[in-house]
């Protein structure tokens, strides 16, 4: 919190510290060359990202994740304070 006084008026501005969510393809197993990693505000922005960037850049049916696939990306995730 950050207080700050002006004569006759406090200003007071609560600031709230935004986490952000990062991954790196390059992380994953079988993927070490690749040099893509995306970052959004949201875990769920973010995993948009994650299966274009599968989409476009690997040619991936992100359809045809398995649970296993899903649980290895989810573990890569990183938060950005």
């Amino acid at each position: 919190m950050y207080y700050s006084s002006i004569p006759n008026h406090t200003l007071i501005v609560e600031v709230t510290p935004m986490t952000a969510y990062s991954f790196a393809c390059g992380e994953y197993p079988g993927m070490e060359g690749c040099p893509g990693k995306v970052q959004a505000e949201t875990e769920a922005e973010l995993w948009q990202l994650i299966e274009t960037h599968a989409r476009i850049a690997h040619e991936e049916d992100v359809s045809a994740w398995s649970d296993d696939e899903k649980t290895q990306v989810k573990a890569l995730i990183k938060t950005v304070d």
